[in-house]
């Protein structure tokens, strides 16, 4: 029986079929023209959902760490769907806790928060339990746990079967069970609903700018990689100039193959809040670990 693919080498594959679609949606529009107010409240109306469909949230399981106890959640999402998520809570201080959404990239899973070298996912968890923040982090559809859906594929294998409307799905949908997954938090007395940031990893980054211009609850907002121009349905430089007053950091690669400098400074011009940030580190797709210090600052001071 043939082996799984190791995270390393799926890692590999998943940006080698990212760079070609990146090179495509490129070829089409360099700088695609941001949303006008009419067609961003049109996005915003296909986006919405139903809240008084019942969560059905319940506690399914929970994990001890030195420093934290992971529960995972299953709540009911706006499809219909069960949606599996884990919720970290710090063991050290006083409840209620403000919140930090983790939003992972193509092909990784809620889990990479927890064990991925790629995105320096523990460093991450582990410096923002030990400044006193809960991490609330999703499956995306299609991923992790929610594999299924794809037939147990790796997401990456619907760009070769051209499935670009499920791959919409993937983002718009995702997007949506995040906002859901704030409707279980406000119910949570551990959880401060008021203090809500959010950091999203390539992917994650871009649903992140559709969920901050979308969700007036999330307080502060990192992206990280996330590339700027993206398909013309889910390109960060049509949403960016509605994420309102939202403290906005990017954080980018200078090599990364999936945009230019120029187009990540082109969306930063386009976040119309004054409170904005764009750093640039000498890595690709894959930034290094001193990226985590400067998310988790930018959360800190826009929080507490």
């Amino acid at each position: 029986m043939a082996r799984a693919m190791h995270r390393p080498a799926r890692i590999c594959v998943t940006l080698a079929v990212l760079a070609i679609a990146a090179a495509a949606f490129a070829q089409e529009s360099e700088f695609p023209e941001p949303y006008t107010d009419g067609e961003f409240a049109l996005a915003a109306d296909f986006m919405s959902y139903d809240a008084s469909i019942p969560l059905d949230a319940a506690i399914v399981g929970e994990t001890e760490f030195d420093t934290q106890t992971r529960y995972k959640v299953a709540f009911r999402g706006s499809r219909d769907e069960i949606i599996p998520g884990f919720l970290s809570i710090p063991k050290e201080g006083d409840a209620p806790f403000p919140c930090v959404l983790l939003m992972h990239g193509l092909g990784d899973r809620k889990q990479g928060w927890w064990d991925s070298a790629f995105t320096s996912g523990p460093e991450m968890t582990g410096k923002l339990i030990a400044l006193g923040y809960a991490v609330f982090a999703l499956d995306a559809k299609y991923h992790g746990e929610r594999s299924a859906l794809n037939r147990y594929e790796e997401p990456w294998a619907m760009f070769g079967r051209n499935e670009f409307s499920r791959l919409r799905a993937l983002m718009t949908e995702s997007t949506v069970d995040y906002r859901r997954g704030l409707d279980w938090l406000e119910t949570r007395d551990d959880i401060d609903a008021d203090r809500i940031g959010a950091i999203g990893y390539s992917m994650g980054g871009m649903m992140l700018y559709y969920l901050a211009a979308l969700d007036s609850r999330v307080d502060v907002a990192v992206a990280c990689v996330a590339p700027p121009m993206g398909s013309p349905s889910s390109s960060p430089a049509r949403v960016a100039p509605h994420v309102g007053d939202t403290p906005f950091a990017m954080l980018m690669g200078a090599e990364d193959q999936f945009y230019t400098e120029a187009q990540a400074q082109h969306v930063l011009g386009l976040i119309p809040g004054p409170d904005k940030m764009l750093k640039f580190y000498e890595s690709g797709h894959s930034l290094p670990v001193e990226y985590v210090d400067d998310a988790t600052a930018w959360i800190d001071t826009h929080l507490k």
